[in-house]
């Protein structure tokens, strides 16, 4: 026989509301149950972490419905046993779905022990993912502004390699405003004295030769 948590409760998430529901009783005593709304405000979150508080209760159960299960969590996180379920695990039976139902079911089902919970890192952890993720949009970000300045480079006849040098150490660096001009000055004069360089080779006389 599987255990019965006698405190428990059971969260239904949405994006500007939740319904809590508490189910109490001893495991040879019916249970009794109760349902609170709450917005998802920090206050309002707060003041559902009170009220569970003095309800004793020791474990709580939520879905993992998009993101919007993480400022719940983060509120509860230090004070209950919190359970994070698979939406698929856990579905009510169609034609008995409501915010209030689909709370009462999972404190049923975390009551008896039958929700299997998913992994939730500690908290260092996350934090450390985030960074990490952060840090690759960012990169990934500076990569697509470096192709697209060059690519408007390329279009604009523009194409020595000091440019795409330069191009890449100014946006790499953050700085491509503040270098603006200077870099501006040095490509021209790279581009000017390639274009005397280029114009030279068709006017020598072996060049001259060769397209006679």
């Amino acid at each position: 026989m599987s255990k019965v948590i006698e405190r428990c409760a059971g969260i239904d998430i949405g994006k500007r509301f939740l319904m809590c529901c508490v189910v109490t009783g001893a495991a040879d005593e019916e249970s009794r149950s109760q349902t609170l709304r709450f917005d998802t405000t920090v206050p309002a979150l707060e003041r559902m972490s009170e009220w569970l508080n003095r309800e004793r209760v020791t474990h709580v159960v939520m879905e993992s419905t998009g993101s919007y299960w993480v400022p719940v969590f983060n509120i509860l996180e230090d004070h209950f046993t919190v359970v994070l379920a698979n939406p698929e695990e856990v579905k009510n039976r169609k034609g008995h779905k409501t915010d209030r139902k689909d709370a009462k079911h999972l404190a049923d089902l975390l009551r008896h022990d039958h929700i299997r919970p998913s992994y939730i890192p500690p908290r260092a952890t996350r934090e450390l993912r985030d960074l990490t993720r952060r840090r690759v949009q960012l990169m990934q970000d500076c990569t697509r502004e470096r192709n697209r300045v060059q690519k408007l480079l390329e279009h604009a006849n523009v194409r020595s390699p000091a440019c795409s040098a330069m191009c890449s150490e100014c946006l790499y660096s953050g700085c491509l405003s503040h270098c603006s001009k200077e870099s501006r000055r040095q490509i021209k004069s790279r581009n000017w004295r390639e274009g005397r360089r280029n114009v030279r080779s068709l006017n020598s006389p072996r060049h001259s030769s060769d397209i006679e």
